[in-house]
């Protein structure tokens, strides 16, 4: 069970090195490895590219069959509700995860898919494999995310200067948001200072007649959606 997980956890090392949320899963059958994947939604441009899916679909193909019987599934983080639905369809005989999820997971949290009366396959369920490992991995990209991900031009315009500034993530993003994307900006500064000198926030209060109040004096509401637009959102 301990080198299944550890392949698992091989494959979100390097689906991390890609950029992407770092979660990987492998599927075995007759123990042996058949399929093994990690996360490809940004590279694939797919947001059901889950490592789970992707080991599914290439069991599936491996076996020729729809029905993974006797197969069981490795995968560093609690699947969510998408993943787990699969994995009901696809009648894996057991599911082993690492970390738990309790905002996105769709099986010991959320919607609890395989305890639905709609669900017509209900594997074994072993939770917490690796957990430290596996939570360690995403905390860790979470922080790479929050300190180095610079920003683009929210008209699609790339900046010019060298240097990163901050943006946010949560612990269980898969997917970012677009206006969040690999390049460089200016050192240091924050991202509402990045947009103004780059013109694309006012100085002034747009309902100030004679334009001198400061963009600083606004309140809450009037800011809202531009920072909005700078937020990554959250993997499941």
């Amino acid at each position: 069970m301990g080198s299944f997980m550890q392949q698992a956890l091989d494959e979100a090392v390097e689906a991390g090195g890609r950029g992407e949320v770092p979660i990987g899963a492998v599927i075995v059958h007759e123990g042996r490895v058949i399929a093994r994947a990690g996360n490809r939604v940004e590279e694939l441009a797919d947001p059901t590219a889950h490592a789970e899916l992707l080991a599914i679909r290439e069991a599936a193909r491996i076996l020729d069959s729809p029905r993974l019987i006797g197969c069981d599934l490795y995968v560093t983080l609690e699947p969510c509700p998408m993943c787990a639905a699969a994995i009901s369809f696809a009648r894996i005989r057991r599911l082993y995860f690492g970390a738990y999820d309790p905002k996105g997971g769709g099986v010991d949290h959320g919607p609890h898919i395989f305890e639905q009366p709609t669900c017509h396959h209900r594997p074994e369920v072993v939770g917490g494999i690796e957990e430290s490992r596996a939570g360690e991995l995403l905390r860790s990209f979470s922080r790479m995310r929050y300190r180095m991900q610079p920003i683009r031009a929210l008209d699609g315009a790339g900046p010019a200067s060298a240097g990163h500034v901050r943006s946010s993530a949560t612990g269980s993003a898969r997917d970012g948001s677009l206006a969040i994307t690999r390049g460089s900006v200016e050192k240091n500064i924050s991202p509402r200072t990045w947009l103004f000198r780059r013109g694309r926030l006012p100085l002034a209060h747009p309902a100030a007649a004679d334009g001198r109040r400061s963009w600083k004096s606004r309140t809450y509401a009037h800011r809202r959606p531009v920072m909005r637009d700078l937020h990554v959102r959250g993997r499941r």
